[in-house]
């Protein structure tokens, strides 16, 4: 799996509902060809191990792996990658499944969120 794009060809890369539906050897190069892509964001979001939604019985998908992975595996095999997880983007109450916004590990990346946290008021 190679996107057809150039590395660090955009500023947010993000990834809905895929990860679940790929095995190990699939996921590892997905999350590679997403690190290659991304130059400063890359924010996931996927169905987690123990999620009410990860149940066949309440959200049947024959397409979709049984090999889950829980919140902390996620956010392992990102880091990994040289990300740091910046948090949640949507609330338990709004998304109970796995999301989390990652910063790209680049001196000029700390920069910008500084830079962006001081403009809403967070430092």
């Amino acid at each position: 799996m190679k996107l057809p794009f150039k590395k660090e060809s955009f500023e947010v890369v993000t990834c809905f509902d895929v990860i679940e539906y790929l095995n190990k050897k699939e996921r590892e190069r997905a999350l590679n060809e997403l690190k290659r892509v991304t130059k400063i964001f890359l924010f996931l979001e996927t169905i987690q191990k123990f999620s009410p939604n990860s149940y066949q019985k309440y959200n049947p998908d024959p397409l979709r792996k049984k090999n889950l992975l829980s919140f902390g595996e996620l956010v392992s095999l990102v880091e990994k990658r040289n990300f740091i997880p910046l948090g949640r983007i949507f609330t338990i109450e709004e998304e109970i499944d796995f999301n989390c916004l990652f910063l790209k590990k680049k001196k000029e990346n700390f920069k910008i969120l500084l830079s962006l946290w001081k403009r809403s008021g967070i430092i």
